[in-house]
């Protein structure tokens, strides 16, 4: 008797975690572990067969018991078979999972946002929105999605609606998060409201001190905002924190060359063109800053370079072919 309650009450206990009773997590029911309950009351249904069978072989019943269980068994291993394979046609992926879930439970948040990150990863957008936006009318306080939202907002170039959407991420988030500040920064940008996206920027910075992503996007806006020593600092930071980025060069070298510093801005573009040997636009601004010391054998070797990677020098050269 002792072996069926405890078998009992494995089951209760453990079965108390899987419906969620006691909070262990997110979830609202953890029922992929429910295998582990179950073993409480497979071990009573063992306990029990095991006395009913000592019996029936008292009475001469053992027989009819030996052939009923095997037929019982496998008509039970059938139908689990049948019901499994049905059910790896939902699993099949994300989105039709998601999508079955949301059918059953039409009210079920998570389905809706889970299935609007994974439409957002195949680049259905549209169909990402309507589901965050979903997701939104149940739960109001998910600084994610607003993120999420956000940034296909960005995408369709509807950036006031970006904005309001990182506001409320960052508003919900209590500045735990780099991301929304670096992706309204971003927004700032595109709408070239440059001093926004500066505090953005350094707000990012101040969350994450060692972000690529922010030193990046902050060192385009210097140079658009002609902050061209500022710009040089940051992407010092920047190729101090990563070694192969021919952009950071790039762009410091093109930030030299408004200083007129040219030999730096040649260091600079050699640096980039090593790491990306197909990036015509370093090769371009290289044999613009050989134009300016004068050296135009080379200037015209880099041009030509420029020219056969797809930039239009064709008046240039002609004109450092005039200077040999």
């Amino acid at each position: 008797m002792r072996t069926i309650v405890f078998g009992f009450l494995f089951f209760l206990f453990t079965i108390v975690l899987v419906l969620q009773f006691i909070s262990v997590g997110m979830a609202i029911m953890a029922d992929r572990y429910s295998y582990l309950p179950f073993i409480g009351l497979l071990f009573v249904i063992s306990i029990l067969y095991a006395q009913w069978f000592e019996k029936a072989e008292n009475t001469g019943a053992s027989a009819i018991i030996k052939k009923t269980i095997p037929f019982i068994t496998i008509v039970f291993a059938l139908i689990f078979c049948v019901t499994t394979y049905a059910r790896c046609k939902v699993w099949k992926d994300n989105q039709s999972l998601w999508t079955d879930v949301i059918k059953i439970y039409p009210e079920a948040a998570i389905a809706y946002k889970n299935r609007g990150v994974d439409l957002v990863e195949n680049q259905q957008y549209d169909l990402a929105l309507a589901d965050f936006n979903s997701y939104l009318k149940i739960v109001h306080d998910d600084g994610s999605v607003y993120s999420n939202r956000a940034n296909i907002y960005g995408l369709k170039h509807e950036y006031n609606l970006a904005l309001a959407d990182y506001s409320q991420a960052i508003a919900l988030e209590k500045n735990k998060s780099s991301e929304a500040y670096l992706n309204r920064g971003i927004t700032y940008s595109m709408m070239k409201i440059y001093d926004k996206a500066m505090l953005d920027y350094d707000k990012a910075l101040s969350k994450e001190p060692r972000s690529i992503a922010v030193f990046q996007n902050r060192g385009y806006v210097l140079i658009e905002m002609k902050e061209y020593q500022k710009a040089i600092e940051n992407f010092n930071q920047l190729i101090a924190l990563t070694q192969n980025d021919f952009n950071a060069y790039f762009y410091r070298g093109l930030a030299y060359y408004n200083l007129s510093e040219y030999q730096k801005s040649i260091d600079d573009n050699t640096a980039s063109i090593a790491l990306n040997p197909s990036y015509g636009s370093a090769y371009q601004n290289r044999a613009i800053c050989y134009n300016q010391l004068g050296n135009y054998k080379n200037a015209l070797a880099d041009a030509l370079k420029a020219k056969e990677l797809g930039a239009p020098l064709d008046a240039f050269i002609e004109t450092l072919r005039s200077k040999q």
